[in-house]
Order: structure tokens, then sequence, then C-alpha cells
């Protein structure tokens, strides 16, 4: 298409230019499933690729090398996700915990299918992502939804405020999880606890309180971790993103972390997500049961 030509570059000029149209002639879903409406409910950019990511991908199709992955791509995916976290969050992450799945939604399938297991319940926070919400059924897993709590008059989730959601203290305008109703669901049985950090569709970023408090409360009860950690790169300036899993050797053991370049880069299309594995039995899981997921 002329128009990715275009914003290839990123051209301020040919980005400003762009027309619902235009973007509707390029085919993605965003921009034609539903025709003459904005596309609003996907979060994809429309800036086009780095040419460095464009460049890649070049090289892939020109050499035809579109087969399934190879071990050896595996591993150099494994050691780029590891090197990221570590360069840019200070995780010391092994590459031999990082394995790679299509994306982050076949991601928590797995979770649900092998940690949660059917008959039993996870609780999603509400406002959520959509399959969050419809997935657990297609595994016979009960759905608890868990709305947040809304302190209003201020920036609107901890992305700007100075809110923890721990002790009470929270600055106007954060989003908070409601931790009682969060105990009361794990007293009750339920053992798994979806955590979309930064999250969508809010933006909220955790705080290490809060995420401590968290961990305190699944240590407690033996609840596991989905930590959906796909949009990472999106944080307001003065907050940072810490990964769940990397807090402590606790955190560590409950989680069951997601991530992908898709959502900051631009390119879900490739299919290329990973799993970081920290707790010792998923690891052991996964060669068992998942290698082929």
């Amino acid at each position: 298409m002329d128009y990715v030509k275009d914003i290839i570059g990123f051209d301020a000029q040919a980005i400003d230019a762009l027309t619902a149209d235009k973007l509707a002639q390029n085919g993605s879903d965003k921009w034609s499933r539903y025709p003459g409406c904005v596309g609003a409910f996907i979060a994809e950019m429309d800036f086009g690729l780095a040419p460095c990511i464009q460049r890649a991908i070049d090289r892939a199709v020109q050499g035809c090398a579109l087969g399934y992955i190879p071990t050896p791509w595996k591993r150099h995916v494994a050691k780029a996700c590891a090197d990221w976290q570590r360069l840019r969050y200070g995780w010391n992450v092994d590459p031999e915990q990082v394995r790679v799945v299509p994306d982050v939604v076949e991601a928590f399938e797995i979770f649900l299918r092998e940690i949660v297991g059917h008959g039993n319940r996870v609780i999603v926070p509400t406002p959520a992502y959509m399959p969050f919400l419809s997935l657990p059924r297609l595994y016979d897993v009960e759905l608890v939804e868990m709305p947040m709590l809304r302190v209003d008059g201020g920036d609107g989730g901890n992305r700007n405020g100075n809110g923890n959601g721990c002790d009470g203290n929270a600055a106007d305008g954060d989003w908070l999880f409601d931790f009682d109703a969060i105990e009361a669901a794990f007293r009750d049985g339920c053992r798994a606890f979806v955590l979309c950090n930064p999250h969508n569709p809010i933006g909220k970023v955790c705080t290490t309180d809060e995420m401590l408090r968290l961990s305190a409360l699944c240590e407690r009860y033996g609840v596991r971790v989905f930590s959906d950690e796909i949009h990472a790169p999106f944080v307001f300036d003065g907050h940072r993103h810490v990964p769940f899993a990397a807090i402590n050797e606790t955190t560590a053991r409950q989680a069951f972390t997601a991530t992908s370049a898709s959502k900051s880069f631009n390119i879900p299309g490739t299919k290329c997500a990973q799993v970081i594995l920290t707790n010792p039995d998923d690891v052991r899981m996964w060669e068992d049961r998942c290698e082929w997921s």
C-alpha cells in the first residue's frame, strides 16, 4: 500500500494525513471489522513500523524464512526477551526460563488449562481486557469479576498520582484493588488471579506496595498469579514498571508472566509473545505438557 510506504520512517506529516479510509484500505482488523466506525476497540498503533523492524521482516520474506519457528530462533527470542527485561527493568531473567508463544491470549489459555484447571476459579479485576473475561468458560473455569475501586477527583489511576492502594492513603483519582473482596474470594477457595500491569484499559501502573500486599494474600491462600505485562513500556514520566516476578522469591514462585513486543513495537501480526517461567514446577509442567502449545 502506498500509504504504508509514506509512513515508514515516522514521517509526521504522512501520519497526520492518514484518514480512516486509508487505514481501512490496509485491511487491519482494527479498521475493517466494523466499517464506518472508529477503530478504538483494538490496541494497535497506526504509525507503521520502525525501519529496523521492517528491514528484519523484509530479510525474512526475501529468504523465505516463514516456516515453523526453529529452536535456534526461539533461543534468540528468549535471549532478546531476557536482555530487554534486564536493561529496561533491572530484572535478571535466565533465557532458559523464557518460552515462545503466539500471543498473550495463548499464554492465558495455558495458565487456565494447566495451572488453574477445570472446575476452579480465577479472579479478573474489572474493567478488563475482553478475552480475560470470555476465555475461562472455555476451560470450565469460573470467572470471578472483581470491580476495582475508584477514588474520584484525580488523574485516573496511579499513572501520575501518588496513591499506593495499600494503606488507605490513596490520592484522589486512583484505581485501587478491592483487597477485602479479593481476600474473601481467596478464603472461599479461589486460587488464581489475573494481574494486568500496566492495566488495560485504565492505564494503572501498580506500585510495589500494592503487589506485595497482593502477594501476601496469595501466599496465605496458595494462589497463583497470571501477570500480563504486555503494556510494560507504556508508563507516564515519573513512573516505573516493576515486573511482579522480579520483586522477590515469593512473587517469582507465584507468577506466570506473559509479555510481548506486539503493543510497544506495533507488530501483533508477527505472533511472537513470551512466557517467563519463574516457578520451577512450571518449567517441568511446560516440558511435560506444553512444549507444542
